[in-house]
């Protein structure tokens, strides 16, 4: 869902609002369990870092960079600050390169 807001929203060559709406709509319902997760615990299976925070960060820092808004979501931005300070994370975002926005 994420990556086809992404898609839709900014790289299809036509804009179509039908799944722009759809993608968006679904994706900022996503974030909403992210965040419900994230007001009960540390991470997002518990007060442990694990594969489910590294699926999920990806996408959130994919669209946090390209400008999609977590204003409503006050969990989920400082789970995904704390995890882009690991530095394994730090090196992993430079693979193969930086993203180009």
């Amino acid at each position: 869902m994420f990556g086809q807001r992404a898609h839709f929203a900014l790289f299809a060559p036509e804009k179509i609002p039908y799944a722009i709406e759809r993608y968006t709509k679904e994706t900022e319902r996503l974030y909403g369990v992210l965040e419900q997760r994230l007001k009960q615990q540390k991470y997002l299976c518990g007060d442990e870092y694990s594969i489910v925070d590294i699926a999920h960060w990806g996408w959130i820092y994919t669209a946090k960079r390209m400008g999609f808004s977590f204003d409503q979501f006050s969990s989920l931005i400082p789970w995904h600050d704390q995890i882009a300070e690991r530095p394994a994370v730090q090196k992993g975002i430079q693979v193969p390169g930086p993203l180009p926005f």
